[in-house]
This record gives C-alpha cells, structure tokens and sequence, in this order.
C-alpha cells in the first residue's frame, strides 16, 4: 500500500463523518488509473452522495444500482487486499464492518485497519479460543478506532454475547 493511501486512510479514520478525505481518496483513485481504481473513485463519490440525500430522494435508487453495478464487477479486487474482507460492508466508499475470527483480528489488526477505515468489528471463536486470548486481544490498543464491537461464541449465526459500543 502506498504511502498516500495509508495518509488518506488515516484522514478517513480521524474523522469519520467527515466526507472531505474521503472524496479527496476518490480523487486519488481516479489519478491511480485503471478500471478497478477508477470504479472505486465512482463507488466513492456515488457511496457519498447517496447518504447525504433524503431516503425518499427519486435519485436513491439510481445511486443504488450504480453502488450495486461497481460493486459486483469490483468487490473481489476492492476486498481482495485481504482475506479477512471476505465478509465485510462498505459505507460511503469504504469498508468499515468486518466479521472475522478473534484470531484473525489479533494477528492481521494492524493491517486490515491500515487498508480500510473498520469502526464495526464482529468476532467469532470466544468459546472455543483459550482465556489467555481473551487478554491479548482485549489489550489491542487499535481498540480506539473501533466504534462497535460484537462478540459471537460461534459463528454470526448465534446471538452475539454482547454488544459493547466504545
């Protein structure tokens, strides 16, 4: 990951409601070239537009189907940058809830954080994980960036042990 990525990503992630870095992250996709960048600048800039419009705006489901279009022809390249963004949702451009196991946030936290502006975790695997990771992921200092975090004993199929918003 580049450098200006990493910055923009970090602007993202200082002010989340603030939709200024992340258009400017639309800019720099579209400078970048190539068909997956310039979709996800397009992704972006209609991801944006569509929240800041009224529900019953007759432009929502235009917005939409393009969201859904880019999506579908580009997920596997926009999420493919790493393996725990198999089951994740972008909001206003960009992924910001992962679903993954306990293990998996503990070792690749820095990274997934680095790519992409999370604030919604849900982790699995806390009934069969041993205590002494319980500690070590609850000591992640990442935690701070994080707005919701949902604990599952299993898989997402089994209702969450708690919902604890920081």
């Amino acid at each position: 990951m580049s450098a200006d990525r990493a910055a923009l990503v970090a602007a993202i992630s200082a002010g989340p409601d603030d939709d200024t870095p992340r258009l400017a992250c639309a800019d720099w996709f579209e400078e970048q070239g190539g068909e997956a960048n310039v979709a996800r600048a397009e992704f972006i800039r209609a991801q944006v537009e569509r929240a800041r419009l009224p529900a019953t705006d007759p432009r929502q489901s235009e917005l939409e189907a393009r969201e859904l279009r880019l999506l579908r022809a580009h997920v596997a390249t926009w999420a493919g940058a790493h393996f725990a963004f198999k089951k994740c949702r972008f909001r206003r451009g960009f992924i910001e809830y992962v679903h993954l196991h306990l293990t998996h946030f503990l070792h690749h936290r820095r990274q997934l954080l680095a790519l992409e502006p999370v604030r919604d975790v849900s982790l699995t695997g806390w009934q069969r994980s041993p205590p002494h990771l319980y500690d070590r992921v609850g000591a992640c200092a990442e935690w701070g960036r994080v707005e919701t975090l949902r604990l599952y004993p299993q898989g997402q199929h089994h209702a969450p042990d708690n919902d604890a918003l920081r």
